[in-house]
């Protein structure tokens, strides 16, 4: 769903690393925020900048330390780091986690 989403919108050359972040940053807001809404935003102007809203949760995104603690998952934000030119959360009641591409 997220990949037909995707492609509709970006050009092929970034489609795996947009369809990757809007992937993860879902699946956090999903596991973390308050069950709610989730919107997704894309916008493609000479960059491509994705953006995941929730309600909120009992946390901030942050980039997890891996540890070897056993936990699984904690790889989300390190992946958005990776891949994105540069990223930011907001938070005003709601969480939203912003990215952009080249």
């Amino acid at each position: 769903m997220v990949r037909k989403f995707v492609s509709e919108h970006v050009g092929e050359s970034t489609c795996d690393d947009v369809t990757l972040i809007v992937s993860e940053l879902v699946t956090n807001a999903v596991r973390h925020g308050s069950g709610e809404a989730i919107e997704i935003a894309l916008s493609v102007d000479g960059v491509v900048k994705v953006d995941v809203r929730d309600e909120g949760g009992d946390t901030v995104p942050a980039i997890r330390h891996q540890t070897d603690d056993g936990r699984p998952g904690g790889w989300g934000l390190v992946l958005v780091d990776r891949i994105a030119r540069e990223w930011g959360v907001v938070t005003d009641g709601c969480t939203r986690v912003w990215c952009v591409l080249r």
